[in-house]
């Protein structure tokens, strides 16, 4: 009996300290529904092209309401996602929490966060300097 992988496998230029298990939870934040159960990848993305999750469930709120905010929505939503090839791979890190992109996509698991665009300009100026801080 052969086990496969168990973590992701990391990109050549992704320092060695960082390692996520396959069974982490990894989170997608954006404005709305997403249909068809199935992040799209996008081509113009800071870590490159692909469709992204993070294991930081406060990042993804940070993006979901960020989302929402420019589309004139009210709350923004939160995913749990899971790769949907074995071309999966850790990117880097935010908030020092691992980021994974996968070419394909990513499957949806199920909704984890509505969070809320009702943040002060203090409140967000303050979420979006610990992210900023803590991104790799």
């Amino acid at each position: 009996m052969t086990l496969g992988p168990q973590f992701y496998p990391r990109r050549e230029d992704v320092g060695s300290h960082i390692s996520l298990s396959k069974d982490a939870p990894l989170y997608h934040g954006t404005g709305g529904a997403i249909e068809g159960g199935m992040v799209q990848p996008a081509e113009r993305q800071y870590f490159g092209p692909g469709a992204y999750g993070t294991e930081s469930l406060t990042s993804a709120e940070f993006y979901a309401k960020q989302a929402a905010e420019s589309e004139g929505r009210l709350f923004g939503t939160v995913y749990e996602v899971s790769p949907a090839t074995d071309d999966a791979q850790i990117v880097g890190t935010e908030a020092g929490k691992a980021v994974v992109t996968d070419p394909v996509g990513m499957k949806t698991k199920g909704i984890a966060s509505f969070p809320l665009v009702h943040d002060t300009s203090e409140e967000r100026k303050k979420q979006s300097d610990f992210i900023m801080r803590h991104f790799d």
